[in-house]
């Protein structure tokens, strides 16, 4: 971290002066802020404040942040718009994200930047222009659709398109579009949206550029009233809104248009009104309607809301079984006490696209037919109703769910054919397509695709041919996911070494700012993107390699391990359970490796239930994880093995003598420095049960001398060495373990502990664990250990103030619980301290002489 933030949390007692002075006054800026309409108007708004100590406005911010008010949010804005030093702009952006945490977004927007005329620089000569607007009369309804145009590029052939979805009662803006393609093209998808709308009793009306913007500040209103966050593309895209939109000079436009919708919204209106289609909706925003539904239905389902789940099923979907609502949903509530289904874990939900070039034409050779059968679960369809399916709208979903099997589930026709079992948690598989259909103005599900059951119909062969390509595509984009997270890693240290030159129009050097910001928003979504194709890919992968090992599961080991490593990618230890189990089963040279691997697996699953509170179910697989390892060890006694049965009856604090042996066991077969690090760290934890502190130090040294990068094996020895006052050494470990990890806070508190409590020396204290903050500014362990500090010097205003963040953060924490009692026992001592004082002055004080 650099020194300039480190230095920026610490204030003078003038400088605290100044800060309080100025937030007592932020509303008056935030008013002043909103009557101004240039940019020197706002730029004056601010002087009191830019002109502050730059760690003095820091500290403004980052209480500002604080403050559940827009008019805080306001000047946080204008600060990250217009504010002329670079540190205190970037607070101004995380502080604007603290407010939007909290839901409260401002309402403030910057004046346009003044347009400063120079003849020696050519003037664009074709600046956007707005060509026209539109939008549906349903504002009512508490809903519309609002779409903006402009004409723009060359002789202006081309339009930008930015379409809006206004909600007026809760959402504000609801979603929101943009793209740029020639005026035909436009022009022929409007016309297409006023056909779709023909004789549904919505209609698309012409609007001004002013109706349209104040269509949207509605909206904001509403998310700052209702205090909800717009659509996250809104928010991406606001700069250019605002310029094209918001910000633009208001002339003729402002006139009214008759047809303009003006009615308030009210829920009144709703049932004399029809509601507007979906399919209407779906031209405006399509792409995520499908995946709603979809989802919508197996959240019902699995939360056993069995009648909306039938209401999201079309009239005629093969789903409904031919039953009456209420037959239907008692049907699936008798499953439900037989089958205890739980802990539904939905691995994605996707469009799916048959001609998509990175799936299909990667993934399945021309030469092979796509096999369009089902299973007996999945009646056989016509050639009439695959022409249908073709048709209709269909998403893929992968999913999965605990339950136990009994007859009815035959009964139960949404529930597809498992395409893999694990036994220790009743867990099974399912990958499946979803047919849409449009009825009543609302898209249903028509029917389900069992694509598990497909794929188990395949040869041999064809499935092993899939699997290579899926292999082959999977490598791939894990590939170049690692390497744009590389490059992403790269870049921000780039931006934390660089100390960019100002531009002297600052204001320009803040739209620059802002567009980085934009590019690493849609970064960020790429990313995202990218991670959820890749897990898509490595699921379709497992679930064609669980149709080949029905098929042929002595085949190919290699197809345990690939599916093993992507279950592990998903972080599915379940089903990376799965494979080893049958690795191990039907491949005897590899049954020791396997369970070995499996025991890995299985303390990570115990772990995961640990999160989870759930005791006995982590109880369970440790005791599974012991009994595996023991196995692994019979047919082949590895040093890694012997170490892994150690660590799990250390952790449990039983058999520690076993665990001793086992462990100097491996390390005699063992020269790996990792390993050899593992063994003395496992030994000096034994020697710590053991309550032998001087055997444990000898032991953690061992093992930070063998390997120096071991993880934890700093901190370990730091608190160790702390334990028994040996304050020099202690501190020597633990700026070793920030150097190394300095993005673990354990560095920061063991430091902050050992000045604090062992030295007294506050200073160090405060500064290491504010540099702490810097890690993680929500951790309530840094800001409780803050709040010490400030006791122990009897600066009480800071401690509340630290103390307040922390119980904040995690009001729970039995840590704070004592950091508050240490609190007012000070309180209390500072009251009785006064009282005395006061009392004293009063005996000291001389009588008045008589006259």
């Amino acid at each position: 971290m650099s020194q300039k933030k480190q230095e920026s949390q610490t204030l003078s007692q003038e400088e605290q002066n100044q800060l309080q002075q100025s937030l007592a006054h932020y509303n008056d800026v935030a008013q002043a802020l909103h009557n101004s309409t240039q940019q020197p108007e706002v730029e004056a708004a601010l002087h009191s404040l830019t002109s502050l100590p730059e760690n003095v406005q820091i500290a403004y911010l980052k209480t500002l942040s604080k403050e559940s008010t827009a008019n805080a949010a306001d000047v946080v804005a204008a600060f990250n718009a217009l504010a002329p030093a670079k540190e205190v702009r970037k607070e101004a952006k995380r502080s604007l994200i603290r407010l939007e945490g909290n839901k409260i977004y401002p309402q403030w927007t910057p004046p346009p930047t003044p347009v400063v005329e120079e003849e020696a620089v050519p003037v664009d000569t074709t600046p956007p222009r707005f060509w026209k607007g539109l939008i549906t009369d349903t504002k009512e309804l508490g809903e519309m659709q609002l779409i903006l145009c402009w004409e723009q590029g060359a002789n202006y052939k081309e339009v930008r398109m930015m379409g809006f979805l206004l909600e007026f009662w809760t959402e504000g803006v609801k979603d929101f579009f943009t793209e740029v393609n020639n005026k035909r093209h436009m022009e022929d998808h409007i016309e297409q949206m006023r056909q779709q709308m023909s004789g549904t009793g919505v209609h698309l009306i012409s609007c001004s550029l002013a109706q349209g913007r104040r269509m949207i500040q509605e909206a904001q209103e509403v998310n700052t009233k209702q205090q909800t966050k717009p659509h996250r593309a809104f928010t991406r895209n606001l700069p250019l809104i605002r310029q094209l939109a918001l910000d633009a000079a208001e002339d003729e436009e402002e006139e009214e248009v008759e047809s303009a919708p003006q009615a308030t919204p009210t829920r009144r209106n709703i049932p004399s009104i029809p509601m507007m289609p979906q399919d209407i909706l779906d031209t405006f925003f399509p792409g995520m309607a499908n995946e709603e539904v979809v989802g919508d239905f197996i959240d019902a389902w699995s939360s056993a809301d069995y009648e909306m789940a039938y209401d999201l099923l079309a009239s005629d979907s093969p789903l409904r079984d031919g039953l009456e609502r209420e037959e239907w949903v008692e049907l699936r509530q008798r499953w439900q006490q037989e089958a205890h289904p739980n802990n539904i874990n939905v691995t994605f939900i996707a469009e799916y696209d048959e001609d998509d070039e990175d799936f299909e034409e990667d993934l399945i050779s021309d030469e092979q037919p796509v096999i369009e059968a089902k299973t007996d679960l999945v009646e056989a369809e016509t050639d009439e109703d695959l022409d249908e399916d073709d048709d209709a709208d269909t998403v893929e979903t992968a999913w999965s769910l605990e339950f136990v099997r009994t007859p009815l589930v035959t009964s139960i026709k949404e529930i597809p054919q498992a395409s893999a079992f694990y036994k220790e948690t009743d867990r099974h598989w399912f990958w499946v397509r979803y047919s849409l259909v449009e009825e009543d103005g609302n898209l249903r599900i028509h029917d389900m695709i069992d694509e598990a059951a497909l794929a188990s119909q395949l040869s041999s062969a064809e499935i092993q041919q899939r699997m290579e390509k899926i292999a082959l595509l999977a490598g791939k984009r894990l590939d170049d996911l690692e390497r744009r997270l590389q490059e992403d890693e790269d870049a921000d240290d780039e931006d934390l070494d660089d100390d960019y030159n100002e531009d002297e129009d600052d204001f320009d050097a803040d739209e620059e700012d802002l567009d980085e910001d934009e590019e690493d928003d849609e970064d960020m979504l790429d990313t995202f993107n990218r991670m959820e194709e890749a897990l898509q890919i490595a699921t379709r992968y497992m679930h064609y390699t669980d149709a080949l090992i029905a098929q042929a599961p002595t085949s190919n080991p290699a197809m345990y391990r690939q599916a093993y490593d992507f279950a592990r990618v998903a972080q599915d230890f379940e089903r990376a359970a799965v494979y080893l189990q049958q690795l191990a089963e039907h491949f005897p040279e590899q049954r020791a490796k396997a369970l070995q691997d499996l025991t890995l697996v299985q303390l990570n699953i115990a772990y995961n239930y640990s999160q989870e509170e759930e005791e006995e179910r982590e109880q369970q697989f440790l005791q599974i994880a012991e009994e595996t390892i023991r196995d692994s060890i019979t047919l082949a006694n590895m040093p890694e093995s012997l170490t892994t049965l150690a660590q799990i009856l250390v952790g449990q604090n039983k058999q520690l003598d076993e665990a001793e042996d086992l462990l100097e066991q491996a390390q005699n077969r063992t020269t790996d420095a990792h390993n050899l690090a593992l063994i003395e760290s496992n030994l000096a934890k034994i020697a710590e049960l053991r309550e032998d502190t001087e055997q444990a130090l000898q032991h953690y040294q061992h093992a930070a001398e063998v390997d120096p990068t071991f993880p934890k094996i700093w901190i370990n020895l730091g608190f160790l060495q702390y334990d028994l006052e040996q304050y020099a050494s202690a501190i020597e470990s633990l700026k070793r373990s920030v150097e190394l990890n300095p993005d673990d806070i354990e560095g920061y508190l063991g430091l902050g502990e050992v000045y604090r409590n062992g030295l007294q020396d506050y200073k160090n204290a405060e500064e290491i664990l504010l540099r702490g903050m810097e890690v993680n500014e929500e951790s309530a362990d840094i800001l409780g250990s803050l709040a010490m500090v400030y006791i122990d010097q009897s600066n009480l205003r800071k401690a509340e103030k630290y103390l307040d963040m922390a119980e904040e953060v995690s009001p729970e924490s039995s840590f704070l619980e004592e950091v508050r009692e240490a609190f007012e026992l000070a309180q209390a001592e500072q009251r009785r301290n006064r009282r005395a004082s006061g009392t004293q002055h009063k005996k000291h004080k001389p009588k008045p002489k008589k006259r």
